[in-house]
């Protein structure tokens, strides 16, 4: 399938259109923890390298800090590259933020809460400045809420649960 695939959009003549695809299936291939989502990012990787689009690049990294497991070394090598090519990009909020909430489950996977909680607080910053999707806040604040909470921190993490869950409800009905 991925072999297919490339081909088809090779012959679009787009690098860009090709990578933003391939990026686009390596993502889902991520969520949904397809068996050939590595195969898909490696791709991915590879576009966006070849293609120069740091954008899709910091993608790809903010996916593989979800795919290293418990490799701590490739995980930190991702973050890097993912916070390097940010960085050429000119900064993006959003991209960013992706990039640290992979980083913050990771850390509290590893049982570094200190240090989950203060990446997870910089991604709910991040967060609040997009006026556009205020469901990432809430996912920010539902994060936040689980690593105080695996602190013993009960009270505030209810308080932070709650209100990830009022926005939630705000902006995706309560049916959701």
């Amino acid at each position: 399938e991925l072999q297919a695939t490339i081909v088809r959009l090779q012959d679009l003549d787009a690098p860009g259109v090709l990578t933003r695809a391939v990026v686009a299936r390596a993502q889902a291939g991520y969520v949904d923890e397809h068996p050939d989502a590595q195969a898909w990012t490696t791709a991915a990787l590879a576009m966006a390298l070849q293609s120069g689009e740091d954008f899709y690049f910091a993608e790809v990294a903010a996916n593989q800090l979800g795919l290293v497991g418990t490799d701590v070394a490739a995980r930190e090598l991702w973050l890097r590259l993912g916070e390097a090519a940010i960085r050429r990009y000119g900064g993006h909020d959003s991209m960013r933020a992706k990039l640290l909430t992979n980083y913050g489950v990771a850390l509290r996977k590893d049982g570094r809460l200190k240090e989950a909680e203060a990446t997870q607080r910089t991604v709910l910053e991040l967060r609040r400045r997009d006026v556009d999707d205020k469901t990432f806040v809430a996912d920010a604040l539902f994060n936040i809420s689980a690593v105080v909470s695996d602190q013993g921190r009960l009270d505030e993490s209810l308080a932070l649960a709650q209100e990830a869950l009022e926005i939630w409800t705000r902006e995706l009905g309560p049916q959701h």
